[in-house]
């Protein structure tokens, strides 16, 4: 009940003013059909999602909810332990729903919202539960129900804070952030609690010195300081010829690795799910892109496990066949061999998509 909670007062204390605003309407529908080899045998899975998002802004105050729902369909399908048999083949999420005050004094949000500290990108050690979509990085990030607050300090500089509560006083969530501009780079000092006896403090830069530079250092600890363990990342991206060739590369030091089970990234790795498990030792990301014009684009992702050795390499490419009207085809394989994280036992023998998405 309590995940619910602030978005049942947002939507309370502002329907009343949202039901007589006029109100913006957008989302997309999404199909997505799986194909991947397990077992000597290829399995099939189709996820067809429904996005809606509605959304009012003024002046003064913003509303904004994205409702999504997944139909499944094929061998592949994957319901979370207890979920209705009559609804085997039915999801529904709410990535985001907030309503956001924008004053004299700084913004106030109050629903389930994304709460950015650091770099975005497939590894952020400030994440309070770090995932990845490994066939659309750009996927929503899942929000979580909170109390955020942000002010400038200055032209370029500022402070923004959240709080999520819990039924316990103790498993609460908040955290702050204060951020400048030097020179070419935007740093920043973070620091926040997680609940669970788990709290961190770090640093991150990003900037532009001919390659964009990023990266980023975390301490996370427990209430005692019995146990401390640093989390790093660091990165840059370099493009050619006016950004139509983009190449980036990731690095992501865990001082505290989780050894990922054999099959825990996901055996459909396609899926619309996000999928999580950054949690050896060393991984890498690298990726190309070539962009020539706005109706094409490639390009390969690459994900290393550098304690095991293994890789998932993703090859992609998107296609605008008309106005709102996208077609992707991607794939993905496993390099890695025995019950290294990213191989055929893991993962499956191969993967293949295809997505068509039309927007609203």
């Amino acid at each position: 009940m309590r995940r619910w909670f602030i978005p049942g007062v947002a939507l309370t204390l502002f329907l009343p003013m949202v039901s007589h605003a006029k109100i913006d309407l957008s989302g997309a529908v999404r199909n997505d059909a799986v194909f991947y080899g397990a077992d000597e045998q290829t399995l099939f899975l189709n996820i067809l999602e429904n996005k809606l998002i509605l959304q009012r802004s003024t002046k003064d105050w913003k509303f904004y909810s994205d409702l999504r729902f997944y139909l499944y369909y094929g061998e592949g399908v994957e319901t979370p332990a207890g979920w209705p048999e009559e609804l085997e083949y039915i999801t529904a999420s709410l990535p985001r729903a907030f309503v956001r005050y924008y004053s004299n004094i700084g913004d106030f949000t109050l629903g389930k919202t994304y709460v950015n500290f650091g770099i975005m990108g497939p590894f952020n050690i400030f994440e309070l539960d770090p995932n990845v979509n490994f066939s659309d990085l750009n996927y929503t990030k899942e929000g979580v129900v909170a109390i955020t607050y942000e002010a400038p300090l200055g032209d370029v500089s500022g402070v923004k804070a959240y709080v999520s509560p819990e039924s316990r006083d103790t498993d609460m969530s908040a955290g702050a952030s204060v951020y400048t501009n030097w020179g070419a780079f935007d740093v920043g000092l973070v620091t926040g609690r997680t609940g669970r006896d788990l709290n961190f403090a770090g640093v991150y830069f990003k900037g532009d010195a001919e390659v964009e530079l990023q990266g980023a250092c975390a301490i996370w600890a427990d209430d005692a300081f019995a146990e401390c363990h640093v989390k790093a990342i660091a990165g840059a991206d370099y493009g050619l010829f006016d950004t139509q060739l983009l190449f980036s590369v990731q690095y992501l030091y865990n001082d505290c690795p989780v050894r990922p089970a054999a099959g825990g990234t996901s055996t459909t790795v396609l899926s619309t799910a996000v999928s999580t498990g950054f949690s050896d030792r060393h991984y890498l990301y690298a990726s190309a892109a070539y962009t020539p014009d706005e109706f094409f684009r490639a390009g390969v992702d690459a994900f290393v496990n550098a304690a095991d050795n293994s890789c998932l390499i993703v090859p992609a490419a998107t296609w605008v066949l008309a106005d709102g009207l996208n077609l992707t085809l991607l794939a993905a394989w496993p390099t890695g061999t025995g019950d290294t994280q990213f191989s055929k036992a893991a993962i499956g023998n191969y993967a293949a998509l295809v997505r068509v998405e039309a927007a609203l």
